[in-house]
């Protein structure tokens, strides 16, 4: 039986560059008794200023299963992680945790309207938010965009939101 070629530090990088090349790898390799483990942590900076660390934690389970953990943090070295998401591929790790993000903007902004609305008290909710139509565009957009999202395509949410924007036009 033809053993696996051992996944490399180099290898590693590779796939990193080839998913994120914006930003600037370091690659490290442990070895634990549960298994290989490698961490690379990526770096985007302006000038001397970091603007973004993501942190890719790679764990060989099995001769057949990988499991990726992705975290990322805004600017500085010490600011705590904003997200993280694990999945069995790095592209869906990564995609996972922007999802997660946008899923968390909407909400905020939202909230945001929210608040806007209670400060006009004797004007409709329309009236306080006259681009309620571009923010339903935009969040029709986004659960359009992620079918399997447990609020996704096809949800009760998603049909309420193409039934405002259908009603306007």
């Amino acid at each position: 039986m033809k053993k696996n070629k051992e996944f490399t530090k180099k290898d590693f990088r590779n796939e990193l560059l080839k998913i994120m090349p914006g930003y600037k790898w370091t690659v490290r390799r442990q070895l634990f008794d549960d298994g290989k483990y490698m961490e690379a942590i990526g770096i985007q900076s302006s000038g001397f200023n970091r603007t973004s660390t993501l942190l890719v934690i790679r764990r060989q389970k099995d001769d057949s299963h990988v499991e990726y953990e992705v975290k990322s943090s805004g600017t500085g070295t010490r600011t705590p992680w904003s997200g993280t998401n694990t999945d069995y591929t790095l592209a869906r790790a990564l995609r996972g945790l922007q999802s997660g993000y946008e899923y968390k903007a909407m909400m905020l902004r939202g909230d945001a309207m929210d608040l806007q609305a209670g400060r006009n008290k004797d004007k409709t909710l329309r009236d306080a938010t006259p681009n309620m139509y571009a923010v339903m565009q935009e969040i029709d957009e986004y659960l359009s965009s992620n079918p399997k999202n447990y609020i996704g395509s096809g949800s009760v949410l998603h049909r309420k939101v193409q039934e405002v924007i259908k009603n306007k036009t």
